[in-house]
């Protein structure tokens, strides 16, 4: 044999392809089997099958947009799916979580009935997404942009929809202090507003100094100023023969007015601030005062600066769309335009089939609720939709489902940029953190000792199985025959988790003999002392 034919024996340092670099099957397999057992066995416990099972389902799906928004194959349908599957997700956390609070709010639920539930739909997320890896900062960020855009798109639907009513049936005439004085008929009142702005910015009649409209005149100015430096070769432009002198003088004027636009926002707060205080300007010297104010009514420099810097902003956006869109590809403008198609194709969904969908959902939430309280949520409902519309309710509706589950991407991905989650098993530590809190919470809603404390170690087990999936898998890839390694740290892990929860019990009859000691507290002391030695354990390793 040659040392040619040895070549694909020799030992290399290299990893496995990224397409590999996921969790192994068995860390898979376990966290999900694991999380749903324990999560089974909790909700039967706490009798919140009704709360847990819509929101564990709504989880499932977040977690299926999760991975198609940042799919690399056929990514303009998979994003487009994703922004679809929003809408279900969002009804299964709504419904869940709001089931189990109004239940708790009324009475017919313990107090942390809706933590166990919001514990279960996290551990369910977190499962689900692990098993593909995806929940990582760009995963969330691009499920995150796509919950945002299809939001937007369906609120600037439904927004102008509920006011027109309200304005039309309560504001026969409407004003607005400074911009609109003066009361006008209500279907006037939009051009009366863009006068008002108008005459605020640039021509201001109001009382007072007007120092805080010049200084949002001023930002426009500064801010267009430096994003027009910024898009253009200024320097290039004005002197081609000699740029090096041109930019002595267009680097300090583009330095300056970046500080303006950086430092901008906080002046303008002050002048607000200082503005809408009594008195506020007193501490300036009226010479000072005076001659700002005088400067600042000067109409024909107010105009100077907002044209001005309205068209440097225009300039600066018009380059940065042309070079987007010299660099973009049709695939990109797929992949950006999806969302919009979907949210587009909700709002048309909602129009064509109102009647079966007002219907559908009336149905469904009267079926949940009790005899009473459904005959009175059906009364109110036909009251508000025969004064929105069926259209415009689903609307609402769809906008509160899509803006929870936005906002729930949009939280986890926060969590993590922020570093709360820093494991490399992101999924893994939402799982066993959703397991461990839902346990340590069902104590104190009548859940056995011995239920607890396997929720609690099944919650440690859990994040640590997952982590060492992820760790495998990256290092030798998802495929490489890892499991009796992993099998020999489960059982590890299991040992110090059982060792721990015998410490616990032992220490519970401890407490448990004292007198002084309320029972209401052991299940509590039972969880502290169990990740006390759990965690002692653990920093022994």
């Amino acid at each position: 044999m040659t040392d040619a034919d040895t070549t694909e024996l020799a030992p290399t340092d290299a990893a496995p392809p990224r397409s590999n670099w996921r969790p192994t099957r068995t860390s898979v397999a376990f966290v999900a089997l694991a999380t749903a057992l324990v999560g089974a066995a909790l909700t039967a416990s706490t009798g919140l099958w009704n709360a847990v099972l819509p929101a564990v389902v709504g989880a499932g799906v977040l977690a299926a947009a999760v991975a198609l928004a940042e799919a690399d194959a056929y990514r303009p349908l998979t994003r487009a799916v994703a922004a679809a599957l929003l809408l279900p997700a969002g009804a299964g956390l709504v419904a869940g979580v709001g089931y189990a609070l109004s239940k708790q709010i009324s009475g017919t639920l313990p107090v942390g009935s809706v933590f166990v539930v919001v514990a279960l739909a996290v551990a369910a997320f977190g499962a689900a997404a692990g098993a593909r890896a995806v929940v990582s900062a760009d995963a969330l960020g691009s499920a995150a942009s796509v919950g945002i855009v299809v939001t937007a798109f369906a609120a600037a639907v439904f927004l102008p929809l509920a006011a027109a009513p309200v304005v039309g049936e309560f504001a026969e005439t409407l004003y607005l202090p400074v911009l609109v004085p003066d009361p006008v008929p209500a279907a006037e009142f939009p051009g009366a507003l863009l006068g008002g702005v108008a005459r605020y910015l640039l021509d201001p009649t109001h009382e007072g100094p007007h120092l805080f409209s010049f200084g949002l005149v001023c930002y426009v100015a500064a801010f267009g100023l430096w994003s027009a430096l910024r898009a253009f070769p200024v320097a290039d432009l004005l002197s081609p023969d000699d740029p090096d002198s041109a930019r002595r003088v267009v680097d300090p004027v583009r330095a300056f007015a970046g500080v303006c636009s950086r430092w901008g926002p906080a002046a303008l707060f002050a002048l607000a601030v200082l503005t809408l205080s009594p008195g506020g300007f007193e501490f300036v010297p009226s010479a000072v005062l005076r001659a700002v104010s005088d400067l600042a009514s000067v109409s024909a420099l107010r105009a100077l600066l907002f044209v001005g810097g309205g068209v440097c902003l225009l300039l600066a956006a018009g380059s940065l769309t042309v070079r987007r869109l010299h660099a973009a590809t049709a695939r990109d403008a797929a992949e950006t335009g999806a969302p919009f198609v979907t949210a587009l194709a909700v709002v048309a969904a909602i129009f064509a089939f109102r009647g079966q969908l007002l219907s559908a959902l009336v149905s469904t939430v009267a079926d949940v609720l009790p005899g009473e309280l459904a005959a009175t949520f059906r009364t109110h409902t036909v009251a508000v939709v025969e004064f929105y519309g069926p259209e415009v309710v689903l609307l609402g509706v769809a906008v509160c489902l899509l803006l929870a589950a936005s906002v729930a991407v949009v939280t986890v991905y926060v969590a993590v940029v922020a570093g709360a989650v820093t494991d490399r098993a992101t999924g893994a530590a939402f799982a066993g953190g959703g397991v461990f809190v839902a346990a340590a919470v069902a104590s104190t809603l009548g859940a056995g000792t011995a239920l607890v404390l396997a929720g609690l170690v099944a919650g440690l087990v859990v994040r640590d199985a997952g982590a060492h999936g992820s760790t495998l898998g990256t290092e030798v890839g998802r495929t490489a025959p890892t499991r009796r390694s992993e099998l020999v740290h489960l059982g590890a892990s299991l040992s110090v988790g059982v060792v721990g929860a015998a410490a616990a019990v032992g220490l519970r009859g401890v407490v448990q003999s004292v007198p002084s000691v309320s029972t209401g507290v052991v299940p509590v002391a039972l969880g502290a002392a169990f990740l006390g030695v759990v965690l002692f354990a653990a920093a022994l390793r």
